[in-house]
């Protein structure tokens, strides 16, 4: 079991005091500023017209490369992940103070997220800003952060951490789609990465912390269902995963509720 308070303590030794007006965190701003002013190599591996086409449109268009595909993903899911962070969380901050810093440290870190998928998307070449998430992303997010936890809302949230961290593990993982895995530039992009899925499991953790226990069981049988959802509201993911989300989801969910 994490508790608010030891996980407020372990966000603290690992991110350092959050910065008042900035959302900074001293201990990740010099690697993401390193990443930021990093002479990242020119990349042709993703195809420019095919990512500004794509970019706005509900489903890809059929035959799109694994390279276009990933950047596609990773927008999208930034933008989705940035809506969230906007509209706050059901979580109870104001009448826990421990809950609170958690909280404070997970919208920090959401803005990292943010600024490692723009960095990313820089280095290809690719500065067009994604746009807001559909309709029906949006109508989610909202339910994941309005509906009380008393209410099911704790099910929602848990459900979203444990997809964010399947599909960045998964991202991660093909991160050799988009670039040369003997450069320094793989390297700093995987180092990135490998930052924001520690992120997104301790966030799915937290989630699972807050769960009763029926509400634990419910989530582990609805989480078939929520793949399909992501996939639908993302259809970037199965074109270029396949049905290794579904997997991926289940490892995550074996490695935060095993022994």
């Amino acid at each position: 079991m994490l508790s608010a308070v030891s996980y407020a303590a372990w966000l603290a030794e690992r991110n350092g005091r959050i910065g008042e007006d900035t959302r900074t965190l001293p201990r990740r701003e010099p690697a993401m500023r390193r990443a930021e002013s990093f002479d990242w190599p020119r990349s042709e591996r993703v195809s420019l017209s095919a990512y500004r086409r794509n970019l706005g449109r509900r489903a890809p268009e059929p035959g799109l490369d694994r390279a276009t595909l990933w950047a596609l993903c990773l927008a999208k899911a930034s933008a989705a992940e940035s809506f969230g962070a906007s509209v706050g969380t059901n979580f109870a901050a104001s009448t826990d103070r421990d809950v609170s810093a958690v909280l404070a440290h997970i919208e920090a870190e959401e803005a990292y997220h943010a600024r490692t998928a723009r960095c990313l998307l820089s280095a290809l070449g690719l500065t067009q800003t994604p746009p807001p998430p559909d309709a029906f992303t949006r109508s989610l997010v909202r339910v994941m952060a309005w509906l009380p936890e008393a209410w099911g809302g704790a099910v929602v949230v848990y459900s979203g951490e444990v997809t964010a961290a399947a599909l960045f593990r998964l991202l991660r993982r093909s991160l050799d789609d988009v670039f040369d895995s003997t450069s320094e530039a793989f390297e700093l992009a995987e180092s990135l990465l490998d930052e924001v899925i520690v992120d997104e499991q301790a966030h799915a953790r937290f989630a699972h912390s807050r769960l009763r226990r029926a509400d634990a069981a419910l989530a582990r049988r609805l989480m078939p269902q929520v793949v399909r959802v992501l996939e639908h509201s993302l259809p970037e993911a199965p074109r270029l995963f396949e049905r290794q989300l579904g997997r991926e989801v289940s490892q995550v969910e074996n490695a935060l509720t095993g022994p």
